[in-house]
């Protein structure tokens, strides 16, 4: 019995130090890119599809949607167009966007089928027309100048889904837990899959302005059936052959939530969302991988098992909890000494590695701010993980702003 609790420890210990090293691959890779070499890639010089549609699903956005749409207008060349989808709105988004040059259409449903409703209304409208590169993105959201058009030509020369940058800047009102969940959002929407671009490997669809040709867009579901559409969608595309290619030079910002319940909400969506499909579509995909001999669909399955860094924390602090009662229980030596040291060595080199990259890329102060914050923010969250198991989150609902 003492044995097998101590190869237990050793096997659990073990896992959570390969879900460690994704992240220290991911952020070593992630550290030998020269954005200043990239901005002067040819690639960046190719020609821009005039057969563009930005398709903007939206729900009660009239305060914001005018400024989307003009950051569009600023870079679209002539044949792009604006397909706005008013889904479920009780204010004025759709005479907002139609004053503001749009093209509109509106949809009323159930309520609770969120986003993948709002887009298969849209590709619906688009099957006449039929036009070579559609991209998503959402109402509350500006990208950067020239993002899109930097999207749109990754996307037909390479002819697959491209995701840009999604950064989320911090609520003012949210103060500290604000700013730890900002630089969580960059480490998951910005270190990683910068780190898998580097590597030549996929990344997941992670919030707004994806695109993709259209063929491709209407062959799948639109993640619908999950919460936590974008990887869903990642992966359906993914079973159809279309891996996601990570485009860190266009970025599209956003902003969380000021409202602390509606944070909550957010953030439950997300992590239930994440956790529903890591224990159903994560084993399937690694089964998968070895069935069709698919290299990315490994690398997204592996992906999706490796968990935010709270959850990881909080997992990383569980275990080690239990290596250390087995140790005070069965003594010194063994299997469970070697738990406790590759446990401990594989969170010193993450934490090395993560670090390393916060520092190249955010700066020292915020790095630090992070780093002080982040235990309480993990904790903070136990409610959501907890929740997870007796009440779980199962519809999709808008986030207030």
């Amino acid at each position: 019995m003492t044995l097998l609790l101590a190869l237990a420890a050793l096997v659990i210990a073990g896992a959570i130090s390969v879900l460690l090293g994704v992240l220290v691959l991911e952020s070593l890779a992630a550290l030998s890119w020269n954005p200043s070499a990239a901005k002067g890639q040819p690639e960046q010089d190719s020609s821009v599809p005039t057969s563009v549609v930005v398709l903007i699903p939206a729900q009660n956005e009239a305060a914001r949607i005018a400024a989307t749409i003009q950051a569009v207008q600023a870079e679209a060349v002539h044949g792009w167009q604006i397909l706005v989808i008013a889904h479920n709105c009780d204010d004025d988004t759709a005479l907002v966007a139609r004053d503001a040059g749009a093209r509109v259409l509106t949809l009323r449903d159930g309520g609770d089928l969120g986003k993948p409703a709002a887009l298969r209304l849209g590709i619906a409208e688009l099957e006449r027309e039929s036009p070579e590169i559609v991209l998503i993105l959402d109402a509350d959201c500006l990208p950067e100048r020239g993002a899109l058009t930097l999207l749109a030509q990754q996307s037909q020369k390479y002819q697959q889904p491209c995701m840009p940058a999604y950064l989320l800047a911090a609520s003012p009102e949210g103060g500290a837990f604000s700013s730890v969940s900002s630089g969580a959002c960059w480490i998951k929407n910005f270190l990683r899959p910068l780190g898998l671009y580097r590597m030549g490997l996929p990344c997941l669809i992670s919030g707004s302005g994806v695109v993709m040709p259209f063929g491709q867009l209407r062959s799948v579901e639109q993640g619908q059936g999950s919460i936590a559409e974008d990887y869903q969608l990642t992966i359906d595309l993914l079973r159809k052959g279309h891996a996601t290619r990570f485009v860190p030079l266009a970025r599209v910002h956003s902003g969380l939530p000021s409202v602390q319940g509606s944070a909550m909400r957010q953030r439950t969506r997300w992590e239930h969302g994440h956790l529903q499909l890591t224990l159903v579509e994560a084993p399937r995909l690694l089964l998968e991988a070895l069935w069709h001999r698919s290299f990315y669909r490994f690398v997204i399955g592996l992906e999706l098992l490796t968990p935010p860094i709270s959850l990881l924390g909080l997992g990383w602090c569980l275990v080690l909890i239990g290596i250390l009662a087995l140790q005070w229980f069965l003594g010194w030596g063994g299997a469970v000494t070697w738990a406790f040291w590759l446990h401990l060595g594989s969170a010193i080199l993450c934490f090395s590695a993560v670090t390393a990259a916060l520092l190249r890329f955010r700066g020292a102060k915020s790095t630090f701010s992070f780093l002080a914050h982040l235990p309480a923010y993990a904790l903070s969250k136990l409610s959501i993980y907890l929740g997870f198991l007796w009440s779980r989150e199962r519809n999709w609902r808008r986030t207030d702003r």
